[in-house]
């Protein structure tokens, strides 16, 4: 994993970038956190406490994960390997951190040879590293948006 960090927002580079977050969560209610009423932590509401607990506001991640690059039947295949690129970003709106996620190689990996889409990666491979690299450097389940 390659990480960096930069502590102003900034855009995602590519339009075609898939953003993962959860829209459906009621206003008052963010990301699982601690805070309560009666348990606040000095803090007014549950938006306060978020931020005070976020760390930087966007991290990018760098994962390689390996694909089919020839499947020659019989269970044989030459496997090759390609990046994908995380963007984890702070949002407001959603009170923690959202997921962007690109595969620059992605034309070179063919589903014809048994290779799934850049959100299958993401989801077999990539997410389990990203969510214990994100717990490693503090950013738990409670600041994450997705």
């Amino acid at each position: 994993m390659t990480t960096s960090r930069s502590s102003g927002a900034q855009n995602l580079p590519s339009p075609s970038w898939v953003e993962y977050s959860s829209s459906g969560r009621a206003a008052e209610h963010y990301a699982p956190s601690m805070w309560s009423a009666s348990n606040n932590f000095g803090f007014e509401n549950e938006l306060d406490y978020l931020r005070s607990i976020k760390k930087g506001d966007s991290y990018t991640l760098t994962y390689p994960f390996e694909y089919i690059a020839k499947n020659h039947g019989n269970d044989n295949y030459e496997i090759g390997t390609a990046d994908m690129v995380v963007r984890v970003q702070w949002t407001d709106a959603e009170a923690g951190y959202t997921v962007a996620y690109d595969v620059p190689e992605m034309d070179k990996i063919d589903p014809a040879e048994g290779n799934g889409d850049a959100a299958s990666f993401y989801e077999s491979d990539v997410y389990w590293r990203l969510v214990s690299d994100l717990d490693g450097m503090g950013i738990g389940v409670e600041l994450r948006a997705f």
